[in-house]
C-alpha cells in the first residue's frame, strides 16, 4: 500500500512540474503578443469600397511599441488572395516603434458585381533566427480581417468655383474698369489743351 502511494505521489509532482513549465510557457508567449499590434482603418462597420478595376494601397500600421526588442515579422494574407497582395511581406520592427506602415495594395475585378463583397483577412508572424515562423498569438488574435464592398463608380462633379476666385476675377474687373476710365479721362485733358 505504501508503494502505492509514492507511486501517486511522484506522478503528482510529475504533473504539477509540467503544468508549471506549461504556465511559464503561456506567461512568456502573452509578454510576446502583447508587444506586438496591427491596425487599419477598415473594419467590419467600415469596410473599403472600390468599384471594378479600381486598385488602391491600404496603409498597415504595425506597431511594437511596448517591446523591448527588436523583432522581424512576416505579413501573409489569409483570405482575399485574389483582390489582394503586399508590396513587401518582411519587415523588421524596432522595439519601442508604432509608425511602421506595410502596404496591401487591394484590387477589384474588372468584371466585379455591384453589391459584391469580399473578405481580406491578414496575418502577422514572427521571424526566429532559424528563418521559421512561429504564431505571434494565441488562435487568431493577430489576423486582421476587413470587407471590401464593390461599389457603382460614381463621376467626380465637375469643382465648383470657389468665392475666393469669383472675388479675385471681380477686383480685376474693377481695377480694369477704373484704369480705363483714368486712361480716358488723361486723353481727354491731353486734346483740350
Amino acid at each position: 500500500m505504501d508503494c502505492k502511494r509514492s507511486i501517486c505521489i511522484i506522478k503528482m509532482k510529475t504533473e504539477i512540474k509540467n503544468a508549471g513549465i506549461a504556465l511559464m510557457a503561456l506567461v512568456l508567449s502573452v509578454s510576446v503578443v502583447s508587444a506586438l499590434g496591427i491596425s487599419l482603418e477598415y473594419t467590419k462597420s467600415n469596410p473599403l469600397q472600390l468599384y471594378p478595376g479600381q486598385s488602391v494601397v491600404v496603409p498597415l500600421n504595425l506597431q511594437n511599441y511596448l517591446g523591448n526588442e527588436d523583432v522581424m515579422v512576416e505579413l501573409s494574407i489569409v483570405e482575399g488572395m485574389d483582390i489582394a497582395r503586399f508590396s513587401q511581406t518582411e519587415y523588421l520592427l524596432k522595439a519601442g516603434t508604432y509608425d511602421n506602415y506595410a502596404n496591401l495594395i487591394v484590387t477589384a475585378p474588372t468584371n466585379a458585381l455591384i453589391g459584391a463583397e469580399e473578405i481580406v483577412t491578414v496575418s502577422l508572424t514572427t521571424v526566429n533566427e532559424e528563418n521559421s515562423k512561429e504564431m505571434v498569438s494565441l488562435g487568431s488574435a493577430m489576423e486582421f480581417s476587413f470587407p471590401v464592398q464593390i461599389v457603382a463608380k460614381t463621376e467626380q462633379p465637375a469643382p465648383a468655383i470657389s468665392n475666393n476666385w469669383i472675388l479675385a476675377i471681380g477686383v480685376i474687373v474693377v481695377l480694369l474698369i477704373l484704369w480705363w476710365i483714368v486712361s480716358s479721362m488723361s486723353k481727354g485733358k491731353k486734346k483740350r489743351k
